[in-house]
């Protein structure tokens, strides 16, 4: 998927428990660095084939950025479990939305890399589940879907918690844009969320999470 709606999930999951600004920005980033193997396009489009989806789309880059949270972070224990969480979330919307064109081979996602799988010929040698068969272009409806769904979470944090993710670079920039909006949409914000909003939301995250990484293991066994 676009960088942008990992960006989207990745705010999502920084928020659905209370934490605080430097953990949220831990959190928010377990769900966007993956894409640094992407840079790859700055240099040669050959680079960016080569590396994009491999270097960082594995479980070890996530492990490394996971002990890195653990050794920044004030609370270790939820702050691990989301970065975990949204790492994987990312992994599972490019292993089914991020085919180019219908008639080209899906992009491959090499979850074991460099463990599992390597570089042999200009090609990507890895077990036939790197692969899936199940994945859309980039531009079809789901991630459309997706996007507008995260868009709208990210609207709604904007106006009820009073933030959006401008706070990692101003926070009076932040307050003033989400003032705007609350007064747009005429609401007031609070410091945290409700007790059965916080359930709700929590759950909700937790069963789409599951699903997400369930469906990448149905997929996984159908292309083996």
């Amino acid at each position: 998927m676009a960088p942008g709606t990992h960006a989207l999930i990745g705010w999502w999951t920084a928020n659905v428990v209370p934490l605080t600004r430097r953990d949220r920005l831990l959190v928010f980033l377990g769900g966007v660095l993956p894409d640094l193997d992407g840079l790859g396009l700055l240099f040669s489009d050959e680079a960016y084939l080569t590396y994009h989806h491999v270097l960082f789309h594995n479980v070890f880059a996530c492990l490394g950025w996971t002990v890195l949270v653990a050794l920044a972070t004030k609370d270790r224990l939820r702050c691990v479990v989301l970065c975990v969480l949204n790492w994987h979330l990312h992994l599972a919307c490019d292993y089914f939305g991020s085919r180019g064109p219908w008639d080209t081979q899906p992009w491959v996602l090499p979850y074991f890399y460099p463990l599992i799988g390597r570089q042999e010929g200009g090609k990507f040698v890895g077990p036939p589940w790197y692969w899936n068969p199940w994945q859309w272009p980039l531009d079809s409806w789901p991630n459309l879907l997706v996007t507008l769904g995260g868009f709208a979470g990210w609207l709604y944090i904007a106006v009820r918690l009073n933030r959006t993710w401008f706070e990692f670079v101003s926070l009076r920039m932040d307050a003033e844009f989400c003032r705007v909006l609350q007064k747009w949409f005429g609401t007031r914000a609070t410091a945290t969320w409700s007790d059965r909003e916080g359930k709700l939301i929590r759950k909700s995250y937790l069963i789409v999470t599951i699903a997400a990484l369930f469906a990448c293991v149905i997929a996984a066994a159908h292309s083996s």
